[in-house]
């Protein structure tokens, strides 16, 4: 049976949608909470997806919304990292205006020559989790001979080569990159998760979060996390995090969707002021988590690294300056 639309409610609060080929699906939260008020959701109780107050998760909710509030009013402009671009002579000047301020996303690849998707103007991109090193989509790894470019916060672009790229588990790979020059010392190194990361859920289970991500066109917009989970179940794959477009009031304007061409984009948290990288792109509301996976990321980068300097990930720190609560 074929149908055009499609709604249903999960066990899990989502509300699902298919219309017309496209699926798309969101947290139900109540009425007041919502950016459009209507519908039936003022029913639900109050603290549904309440967090525990100095969690983790309170925490990364706060760092998020307080970038936005610094940043209102809101305006399109402001979701732009870069203010000028130049991809024929590789040149770029980052946006004073953005929104996330003085959170450093410079381990951000600002340009790659391997086509992706539409092709938009950043193209396939990967995140440094070294400093000779990427994590990307493995359906979208770049191929040995890819040129990638990186801007600091002081505009100075730097540009490397890869060299290959080894594939870490299903749809996520790491690639090695040879620089045009010195190691550069003013990118961002992009930490991630400690892989007892969901401890600091009060139920054991990290959720209910906002994050940044970007996409092929250079911009930086918020998601709304739901959860990673390490046991399959009838909403979630085991070893993926999850995260639609923000419906809050606040967070609303500065969302967008994911589309094809956005794989291998990061999707981060925002904790202690400095981003953290949660999962790549790999579907327009999901990739592998990158915590789950740092054995066998550290083992890519062996292989990737032999030879030369050998690197393994850094994990964020949790317990200074704050020290997060445990459950």
């Amino acid at each position: 049976m074929n149908y055009r639309r499609l709604i249903l409610v999960s066990a899990m609060g989502l509300l699902l949608l298919w219309d017309a080929g496209q699926y798309r699906q969101w947290r139900l939260r109540p009425e007041a909470d919502f950016a459009a008020t209507g519908g039936p959701w003022a029913t639900l109780p109050s603290d549904w997806q309440t967090v525990s107050a100095g969690s983790l998760s309170a925490h990364m909710n706060s760092q998020i919304d307080g970038l936005i509030a610094a940043a209102e009013p809101y305006s399109p402009s402001k979701l732009n990292l870069y203010s000028a671009v130049d991809d024929t002579n590789g040149t770029y000047t980052r946006n004073t205006s953005v929104w996330t301020g003085a959170v450093d996303l410079s381990g951000l690849a600002t340009w790659s020559s391997a086509a992706s998707g539409p092709g938009g103007p950043a193209r396939t991109l990967g995140t440094l989790i070294t400093p000779t090193d990427v994590i990307v989509a493995n359906h979208a790894a770049p191929p040995p001979g890819t040129t990638y470019r990186f801007t600091d916060f002081a505009n100075t672009t730097y540009t490397a080569t890869v060299g290959a790229h080894v594939t870490v588990t299903g749809d996520l790979a790491v690639a090695h990159l040879q620089w045009n020059g010195p190691v550069p010392s003013t990118l961002k190194i992009m930490p991630i998760l400690p892989s007892n990361y969901q401890r600091y859920g009060s139920d054991r289970l990290l959720k209910f979060f906002p994050v940044l991500c970007s996409n092929q066109y250079r911009q930086v917009f918020v998601h709304d996390s739901l959860q990673s989970v390490k046991v399959p179940s009838t909403s979630f794959i085991a070893g993926f995090f999850y995260h639609v477009p923000a419906v809050e009031k606040n967070r609303a304007p500065w969302t967008m969707n994911l589309i094809t061409g956005d794989s291998s984009t990061p999707v981060m948290a925002v904790i202690n002021g400095s981003a953290v990288l949660l999962c790549c792109t790999t579907f327009v509301s999901s990739g592998l988590s990158a915590a789950d996976n740092i054995p066998g990321i550290n083992a890519a980068l062996a292989k990737l690294d032999a030879g030369g300097t050998i690197y393994t990930v850094t994990t964020a720190n949790l317990g200074s300056p704050i020290a997060f609560p445990l459950f």
